[in-house]
């Protein structure tokens, strides 16, 4: 029976919201946990003889990739943590040019209907680019110059986004137009610091629209509301505490609109730019992406902007967590020669509607480091396009187990069983299905105690020299007990294994197989078709238990 070491503090501190969020169970319940508690060899066979029952362990060896892949809500666009981003910025925005205040310096892209931003996307360069020149692969569009330094400094795409349009000239200007605002050019300051300054994109937006807003009946200031006279209007609540945490002013500008509803979403408009509350809370707020629906009002070509959705927030992962890939065409064009690779490792994707997806699994072990990620494609006008961004691989700490083994079994507590069990499915671990054959959320396959986790590492009473990474869920039931597709698979493998006992493996589609072992019978075939819920096999105590 395991024996389990004191409790002690598992990973990071921030693990316990994630495991939550992102590493939840399977859909369809929980297996029953017990509680922590230590038992001797003599006290558990009189707690077991005292129940009559047997109990067995099924150990379910699922990829990661399958707990996160199943999980809607794990596939985030990164919005909350690129909020996180910008109001970590704050030190670095400190030092920006003074906001100004004149609105006769507000310059509007009142233009000829001949005489449109280059706003359409450009191919991937073929040659290396200087420091003073940086490609955004998400829109297409260059970064140059001092617009470059003043991107960087301020934060870049978290704070004001990816450009949506080559510089161009305006008004005898040099600007360049970003998701979250537009940059104007200076050359006539002396100043460095004041060269580039963020122009009245708030108000344009607005004008385009045709909206008019009336000066508030309300001119008083408290310590819960600030009235501007300039503007005649106020700013309050959860968008003033934000404003006045990220240098407002300078990056926003004063309010020209009240708190006002638009498809749903409360937002008030600045001179600068848009904030708005995110979906579904009433209190966290978020800057609007002003550019795109500039873009949009004003009928201009639009950047082809795929969106890449990762599963994980602030670029990091942890050790034994799979990373789960999205990537989308807007409107109705098709991703042509999409390639994505993870360091030197190719991933390889399945088309899911008009998305893509890709998995790749960090194992328990994984280096701790940084893992560039490149995905590249033809967009629709058949021109190179490149996605970049770096995946952190950081530490989480397992529990560690020690194993005792009945007397018949003590000779498997060493590797060479483990390396013929990995030899025989050698051909397994390399299945690849192009299509994804499951749909909605999964089930667990068996319900009972999980008396070891996914990544422990274990150690044995008759070989304390060996140590092993636990590589699935140990689930704790009684002997016979069904054991289900979580969903939908084809039987790729069945038979019987040295430290895994009996044994079936399901193929999930898009690199996604699923394991079961230690079965006392096995009830299906290679080649079966399973549907979720479909029994497989019973519980058994064969192999390593």
């Amino acid at each position: 029976m395991p024996q389990k070491k004191p409790a002690r503090p598992r990973g990071p501190t921030q693990e316990e919201r994630r495991r939550k969020a992102v590493n939840k169970p399977l859909g369809g319940g929980v297996p029953v946990r017990p509680a922590e508690k230590e038992y001797t060899d003599d006290s558990y066979r009189r707690r077991t003889t005292r129940f009559q029952r047997i109990t067995a362990i099924i150990t379910i060896i699922m990829l990661v990739a399958i707990v996160l892949s199943i999980i809607p809500a794990c596939f985030a666009s990164g919005g909350v943590a690129a909020a996180k981003a910008f109001e970590n910025n704050s030190q670095a925005r400190q030092d920006l040019p003074e906001a100004r205040l004149s609105y006769g310096s507000a310059r509007f892209l009142q233009r000829e209907a001949a005489e449109l931003p280059p706003t359409a996307s450009l191919p991937v360069p073929t040659n290396s680019l200087p420091e003073t020149k940086y490609y955004a692969g998400d829109t297409g569009h260059f970064i140059n110059g001092v617009f470059l330094d003043y991107w960087r400094k301020v934060g870049g795409v978290s704070v004001i986004g990816n450009p949506l349009s080559e510089e161009f000239i305006q008004n005898g200007r040099a600007v360049q137009l970003f998701e979250k605002a537009l940059l104007e050019g200076h050359s006539e300051e002396t100043d460095p610091k004041n060269q580039v300054q963020l122009a009245f994109l708030g108000r344009q937006l607005a004008d385009a629209r045709a909206l008019r807003f009336e000066p508030t009946a309300n001119t008083v200031s408290s310590p819960t509301r600030i009235f501007f006279q300039e503007t005649g209007q106020t700013i309050a609540g959860s968008f003033k505490a934000f404003w006045e945490k990220n240098n407002g002013m300078v990056l926003l500008g004063l309010p020209i609109s009240p708190e006002m509803s638009e498809d749903g979403t409360t937002v008030q408009y600045f001179e600068r730019g848009l904030l708005q509350l995110r979906a579904n809370s009433s209190t966290q707020v978020e800057v609007g992406n002003s550019g795109e629906a500039l873009i949009k009002e004003m009928g201009w070509p639009r950047p082809t902007l795929p969106t890449l959705e990762l599963n994980i927030e602030e670029d990091e992962i942890y050790q034994g967590r799979t990373l789960g890939l999205r990537l989308e065409p807007e409107f109705s064009w098709q991703i042509q020669d999409l390639k994505a690779n993870l360091s030197e490792e190719a991933l390889r994707f399945v088309k899911v509607g008009p998305a893509f997806r890709a998995f790749k699994s960090f194992g328990p072990t994984a280096p701790l480091k940084a893992y560039p990620l490149k995905v590249t494609y033809l967009d629709p006008a058949g021109r190179n396009r490149e996605l970049s961004r770096t995946i952190k691989v950081v530490k989480f700490d397992f529990d560690t187990q020690v194993l005792g083994l009945p007397g018949d079994k003590s000779y498997l507590a060493d590797q060479s069983a483990d390396d013929y069990d990995n030899a025989q499915l050698a051909e397994v671990y390399r299945t690849f299905t192009p299509q994804l054959l499951w749909s909605g959320l999964w089930n667990w396959p068996a319900f009972g105690n999980i008396t070891t986790g996914f990544g422990d590492v274990r150690t044995y009473a008759d070989n304390p020299n060996y140590v092993s990474i636990h590589g699935g869920l140990d689930i704790a039931q009684g002997l016979g007990a069904p054991v289900a597709a979580p969903a939908d698979g084809k039987v790729i493998y069945t038979g019987t294994l040295r430290a895994r006992g009996k044994a079936v493996a399901l193929d999930h589609g898009g690199g996604v197989t699923s394991y079961y072992y230690h079965l006392n019978n096995i009830l299906v075939k290679p080649g079966d078709r399973l549907k979720k819920g479909q029994i497989l096999g019973q519980v058994g105590t064969t192999g390593r238990s």
